[in-house]
């Protein structure tokens, strides 16, 4: 704010000037002659210089501890000290009871004891079960895989069985070996060579021709037998029985045909069933066959049945020694579980704090607790007065005027007439954040958190106090400065002011051009070889002119 107001000061500065040096020279009120101009002056002096930035805050101690309790469940049973009261590092502020916690950790030892035991026969049970289990893998003894490869032997010679039977039955069939098929066939073989013998006997045999040549024996006997009867009768006799004998013959003739026909169609239906009977021969041998294969078929299916089951067998007595493995590794991880023991072990480190002391040397500044109450939360706070510092901020345009290790001056107004030093010592790297996690901002500008360390080591500060902050950002010394009121810049920036020279018994103004160098909140530093110290500087110098007649005011 302090800069935009010197630039605002400056424009304000030349603005007056400019107004009253328009207003000197078109003064219709203004005479021919010049009456001298009252003026305030300075006398030019080297001065120590320096530019700050001036923030506000609360003075705290730098080394502040907040004491608590890891006995937060239990009472507090005595308190030694006081606020206000200054105390040593390791100093006991006070005790909690920690009878309870005593009998705790009694609990605690015995309940470890007993795990440690029942842990430890636990521990030598599943060991057990484990090697025992991975010997019988090991040793080929494992019942359940044992049983399915006795299961996967038979299957496979059931099945070997099988595929033998029926290897064979089909190479019986493809060599003609079967014996039913064989004497089939040959049966068949008879009762054709019987049938066609009966039948060429039956074709052969011609009834009529036989008949014929009879008949023409009879007539030819008959004939003889009358032309003997003339010469003998006895000749005759033996014609006629001869003559019977074939007439006997031909009538036998018929009867004979029909038992060669009789024959012959015997002999046909006995070749037919024949016939019948090899293919009802080879219609078995094939269904035999067909069942051979089906004892194949099912022989191979409870043969890799057989096969699968050996194979889950296996996998699952591999599963079964994961499991022991596995409760094995967990007994013996619960075995050494050091839980139980470190949460002995942290009962017993309570029950050595239950004497509170001071972290660090220093003040008491709060003491709340009271014996009976719960030994939670902040009981006490400690803070070194000696080692103060300032919680402030700074605003965003001043930033990056500032850096840490930068000077202070440090006043307070409960402390009036007293300064004290101190230095930079923190510059959060992010603006201050609402409790949403937002920066916050203020009416004009956001704010940076600092601290400011006080250097001084014996001060009246206290912590609590407000106190205000000059941030040195910039000092010079032995400079030429003036006030800000004595410097003119005209409008091409040129920047001048006016030394009041004597001459005589009076003082004439001089334009003297300067240089502006560092700036402060009241003074300019001004540069130029026609200055030097003692100088008369005219600060009021609206209405002067190169030359003009100066009274000193």
């Amino acid at each position: 704010m302090k800069e935009i107001w010197k630039k605002h000061k400056k424009l304000i500065v030349i603005a007056v000037v400019a107004v009253v040096v328009v207003a000197f020279f078109f003064n219709p009120f203004k005479g021919s002659g010049n009456s001298d101009l009252m003026v305030q002056t300075t006398v030019l002096a080297k001065q120590d210089l320096s530019k700050t930035v001036e923030v506000t805050g609360l003075v705290e101690s730098a080394d502040s501890m907040k004491v608590t309790s890891s006995l937060a469940a239990y009472e507090m049973q005595t308190i030694n000290v006081k606020a206000g009261d200054k105390v040593e590092a390791g100093q006991v502020l006070g005790t909690v009871d920690v009878e309870d916690l005593l009998l705790d950790v009694q609990k605690a030892e015995a309940s470890l004891n007993i795990n440690d035991q029942t842990t430890g026969l636990t521990l030598n049970s599943t060991q057990q079960e484990y090697e025992d289990f991975k010997a019988d893998l090991e040793n080929n003894m494992n019942s359940s895989i044992n049983n399915a490869q006795t299961n996967v032997d038979n299957a496979l010679t059931t099945l070997n069985d099988a595929k033998k039977a029926y290897n064979e039955a089909l190479e019986d069939m493809d060599q003609g070996e079967n014996e039913t098929i064989k004497k089939a066939q040959k049966a068949v073989d008879n009762a054709r060579k019987a049938y066609r013998n009966a039948s060429d006997a039956y074709d052969s045999y011609d009834i009529d021709s036989a008949k014929n040549e009879l008949q023409d024996q009879i007539d030819s006997l008959k004939t003889l037998c009358e032309s003997a009867a003339g010469a003998s009768n006895s000749s005759c006799t033996n014609y006629v029985s001869t003559i019977a004998s074939l007439k006997k013959e031909l009538a036998s003739l018929d009867s004979s045909g029909t038992s060669l026909k009789n024959t012959s169609d015997s002999a046909y239906d006995a070749y037919k069933d024949a016939k019948d009977a090899l293919a009802d021969a080879v219609k078995a041998a094939d269904k035999q066959l067909e069942s051979y294969l089906d004892a194949v078929d099912k022989a191979q299916t409870a043969y890799d049945n057989a096969e699968k089951n050996l194979t889950i067998a296996k996998r699952n007595a591999q599963q079964q020694l994961k499991t022991y493995e596995d409760s094995l590794t967990k007994t013996q991880l619960s075995a050494s579980d050091p839980s139980r023991q470190i949460e002995l072990q942290k009962l017993k480190k309570q029950l050595n704090e239950a004497e509170i002391t001071a972290p660090i040397s220093g003040t008491v500044t709060a003491v709340n607790v009271e014996v009976g109450d719960k030994a939670s939360g902040v009981l006490f706070v400690i803070e070194n007065a000696d080692a103060l510092k300032i919680n402030t901020a700074i605003k965003e345009y001043d930033l990056m005027s500032v850096q840490n290790g930068m000077k202070a001056i440090i006043s307070a107004d409960a402390i009036p007439n007293e300064k004290y030093n101190g230095k930079v010592s923190f510059i959060a790297p992010a603006a201050k954040k609402a409790a949403d996690g937002s920066t916050k901002s203020g009416s004009s500008s956001v704010e940076f958190e600092s601290e400011i360390d006080v250097t001084d080591t014996k001060t009246d500060l206290r912590i609590g106090m407000n106190a205000k902050v000059n941030i040195i950002v910039e000092e010079k010394k032995g400079a030429l400065a003036v006030p800000y009121d004595a410097v003119i810049t005209d409008v091409d920036g040129t920047s001048y002011i006016y030394v009041a020279q004597q001459d005589g018994n009076k003082y004439t103004a001089k334009k003297v051009i300067v240089t502006i160098g560092m700036e402060t909140d009241f003074l300019l530093e001004v540069i130029s070889d026609e200055l030097q110290e003692g100088d008369i500087v005219i600060t009021s110098p609206q209405g002067v002119s190169e030359g003009a007649t100066v009274l000193l005011g």
